[in-house]
């Protein structure tokens, strides 16, 4: 298997309990949700797909997916549960590389769920202390919320931001201001999904994540 560059391992404790509050929150509040109320209204192809190609005419760089349905490979790349049984979820995992247009890594795209169908895509990108590529972290979450949930913020302008880059640069202001390694948005209900993003000051700079699921 070709090496690649992944960030989730780096994400620690606090962002994969997000991840498991974020998911199950909004799916009946049920330990053991059903998996047809879980799944995303795209196939691992179409998403993939239509993102490397919208961030290609942006100029950044996804890598085609790695694909992970065997346990062991799910247990080495795709852990994002610290409880068994909610890992038990993912029984299949892409895994995306995501390069700047100079062709450094910066990142990764993660789809998790059935074979089927995605149940989460996360995003997951990292910048350096002075935050020099936020033009790039905006481009790619731009991209996902347009791509995979729709091209419709605009518009409805939700929890009143006017634009995506509004709701990451408040994100950025409020972590920065505070002494929490830490932070996250409130969640954003949009057209029948829900969003979150995340910051997490590390030795390197920061991770920022977005998460996408119903």
């Amino acid at each position: 298997m070709k090496s690649r560059k992944y960030l989730t391992l780096g994400i620690g404790v606090a962002a994969i309990i997000a991840v498991i509050i974020f998911v199950i929150s909004y799916n009946g509040k049920s330990e053991t949700p059903k998996v047809d109320s879980l799944s995303l209204d795209f196939t691992y192809d179409e998403a993939n797909s239509v993102l490397k190609q919208s961030l290609q005419s942006q100029g950044i760089t996804m890598s085609s997916p790695l694909r992970f349905l065997k346990q062991q490979d799910i247990e080495k790349w795709c852990k994002f549960f610290s409880d068994p049984e909610k890992q038990k979820l993912v029984e299949y995992c892409t895994s995306t590389e995501i390069k700047d247009p100079n062709g450094n890594f910066f990142g990764n795209i993660h789809m998790i769920g059935s074979p089927d169908a995605p149940k989460l895509v996360l995003v997951v990108l990292q910048s350096n202390p002075a935050l020099d590529n936020m033009n790039q972290i905006k481009t790619v979450f731009g991209t996902v919320t347009k791509e995979l949930v729709c091209d419709c913020w605009d518009d409805i302008k939700p929890d009143g931001y006017g634009a995506v880059e509004n709701w990451i640069d408040a994100l950025r202001d409020f972590h920065i201001s505070g002494s929490k390694s830490h932070s996250e948005s409130k969640s954003i209900s949009l057209a029948s999904k829900h969003m979150q993003i995340q910051l997490t000051t590390t030795k390197e700079g920061y991770v920022w994540e977005m998460l996408i699921a119903r």
